[in-house]
């Protein structure tokens, strides 16, 4: 569950939102299974995270608000912290809206239940499939992506490594990194 959860975030620093959605699905759906209920927090957190990249601010301050909403009611801790993914994301939606605004999105988004929160996501997904609309993926990003997922239980899996599984030079991936996603090898990994 936790592995799903952390790679959403890596295909969200690249923007590829689709990819970022399904593994949060897949993450909640684990979290679930083995009865995680902070796991499914902070996976809701993700969600809203994700809306937040898609330009969405309001729903993602509202799918925020349900998730410390479901935490409060659980007795679980999912504060956004500085080691939080999703803080970033959140602070740039929070900008993004009046003061009115975040605050009606804050209210409608605690009134959202678990169960509220995916049926739209798995509606909204389903239209998207329903017509055919498919997100652009960069083949360097789906490379980087696939190394760190065939190596994510090797703990020696480092810097060097994903270099070497690239067959490219440590300049060479940080360029590249930087011009697609603003991020570093190591931010990105």
């Amino acid at each position: 569950a936790r592995i799903l959860y952390e790679m959403s975030w890596a295909y969200l620093a690249t923007k590829d939102t689709q990819t970022a959605l399904n593994y949060i699905m897949d993450s909640i759906q684990a979290h679930q299974e083995v009865g995680s209920i902070r796991g499914m927090g902070l996976s809701m957190n993700g969600l809203a995270a994700l809306e937040a990249v898609r330009g969405r601010p309001r729903r993602a301050i509202e799918i925020a608000a349900a998730a410390q909403q479901f935490a409060r009611e659980q007795g679980v801790a999912i504060e956004f912290g500085v080691s939080n993914h999703g803080k970033v994301y959140l602070d740039r939606a929070k900008k993004a809206l009046s003061r009115t605004e975040f605050d009606t999105a804050e209210q409608k988004g605690k009134k959202y239940t678990l169960k509220d929160i995916l049926r739209q996501i798995e509606d909204e997904f389903n239209t998207f499939q329903t017509a055919g609309i498919t997100l652009p993926e960069n083949p360097f990003i789906m490379k980087i992506n696939e190394a760190m997922e065939v190596n994510f239980s090797d703990s020696s899996f480092g810097l060097h490594e994903l270099y070497q599984a690239l067959s490219m030079s440590q300049m060479q991936v940080y360029r590249k990194l930087k011009e697609l996603c603003q991020l570093t090898p190591s931010q990105y990994m």
